[in-house]
């Protein structure tokens, strides 16, 4: 009877000290899960954090090169005018030296035609300097052309060269792998927890939900290369998310 009782006292005992042992382990357990959640929260808010201000001064940047790229443009617009306007003024003053000059012919012609039959040889020389004159002032005419078309094609050479450097800066933010890797790094820290979290009972649904959230936007970001904070606190306030505090 005596041996009885010490083996009931024995395992009563035993099953006691099992009891606090297993008491102590899921203790330890749902310390570490909230503490794993409470550095998830941390990371995804010094994430999110970088990942704003990234995109902010990305943003700044480009657009102070569209600003810059516009006012060359602009510039360029106004530079081609400007060449035109003078085109058109020398190739004006070319017409009015043919028009003086062909009137100055048919003047001397009508006033000197007996000194022209009995001296042809001085008329014909007057006649030689005049095309000549004409010749040369055509040149200019020609070579001002040229000038100016060759102007007006290296300043759009240089436009384009400006948008295309604009273009590869725009398809280097969309590539950029510091998003991915923010991003890859968040959902890395939701897997870790992963299974701790589906172990312990004292999750909220609120704080299961505020993980989904932050799960699903990291997916988000990841798969439209797009960032609205208007419509994710939107989303945050209508499911009524803890994370909504880090905003």
């Amino acid at each position: 009877m005596m041996n009885e009782q010490l083996l009931d006292s024995k395992f009563e005992t035993e099953i006691f000290n099992s009891q606090i042992e297993m008491k102590s382990l899921f203790y330890n357990l749902e310390t570490e899960i909230q503490s794993n959640i409470s550095n998830l929260s941390d990371f995804a808010f010094e994430s999110h954090t970088d990942l704003k201000q990234l995109i902010i001064s990305t943003n700044v940047t480009l657009q102070d090169n569209l600003k810059a790229l516009q006012t060359d443009i602009m510039q360029q617009l106004q530079q081609v005018t400007d060449q035109n306007l003078i085109t058109q003024a020398i190739i004006t003053d070319f017409k009015s030296d043919i028009l003086n000059n062909l009137s100055a012919i048919a003047t001397y012609m009508n006033n000197n035609q007996l000194s022209m039959k009995n001296n042809f040889s001085f008329t014909n020389s007057q006649i030689t300097n005049l095309n000549t004159t004409m010749q040369t002032n055509f040149n200019q005419v020609i070579a001002d052309v040229q000038n100016t078309n060759m102007n007006i094609k290296n300043n759009f050479t240089q436009t384009n060269q400006k948008i295309d450097t604009v273009n590869a800066q725009i398809n280097a933010v969309v590539t950029n792998n510091q998003f991915q890797t923010q991003i890859d790094l968040l959902k890395q820290q939701i897997q870790n927890i992963s299974v701790s979290v589906s172990i312990s009972q004292s999750m909220t649904s609120d704080q299961y939900r505020c993980l989904m959230i932050a799960a699903w936007y990291g997916s988000y970001t990841a798969r439209d290369n797009y960032f609205n904070s208007e419509q994710y606190l939107i989303y945050l306030t209508d499911s009524g998310c803890p994370l909504l505090k880090w905003w």
